[in-house]
């Protein structure tokens, strides 16, 4: 073999290994993506094939929310249901006959990723224990979901005063889809 032809197979081995490794660089790339895509089209398929599936779901989420929302104050603005809120305690409070010594409205604030909003009431009330009976058993039988986030009793006589700490919720219906 002559210098010339070593010379040439030099060169060619040269750009071989440096083309190469550079093709396979790009072939690597180009595979990733590939890869991606079909990672894609797969969830796209299965989307696709689910399609009925997932529109029955959420029919029936729907319809679930819709027969829950009468759990929930609806009112727009938190200080018209916070306002209903009231009224429904002093409802409460004139039906079970116990002595009302203050309610105080708390700061609503989101919960559920913004779907409802909790609107804390501060009650302090007095009643001989069992009205306090007839007190409870009416907030129970009130329509909306209420809870009560803490309560503390004082025995005074012939009376017991109690503090109580509830929260309703209102129902957001622009965050939760329903709107």
């Amino acid at each position: 073999m002559s210098s010339k032809h070593i010379l040439y197979l030099l060169i060619a081995a040269i750009l071989f290994v440096n083309f190469y490794g550079d093709l396979s660089k790009s072939n690597e790339k180009e595979i990733k993506k590939l890869n991606l895509i079909d990672k894609k089209m797969q969830k796209e398929e299965w989307v696709l094939k689910h399609i009925p599936q997932i529109k029955e779901a959420m029919k029936e989420y729907k319809k679930i929310m819709k027969e829950n929302e009468k759990f929930f104050f609806s009112d727009e603005i938190d200080s018209a249901a916070m306002n209903r809120f009231q009224e429904l305690l002093k409802s409460v409070i004139k039906l079970s006959k116990v002595k009302e010594l203050n309610i105080k409205w708390g700061e609503p604030y989101k919960k559920e990723n913004g779907y409802f909003t909790a609107l804390p009431m501060s009650v302090a009330i007095d009643a001989k224990p069992e009205n306090i009976v007839k007190f409870f058993k009416n907030l129970s039988l009130e329509r909306y979901f209420i809870y009560i986030d803490s309560l503390s009793v004082t025995i005074m006589d012939n009376n017991v005063r109690f503090f109580l700490n509830l929260v309703a919720y209102k129902l957001n219906k622009k965050e939760s889809g329903n709107g």
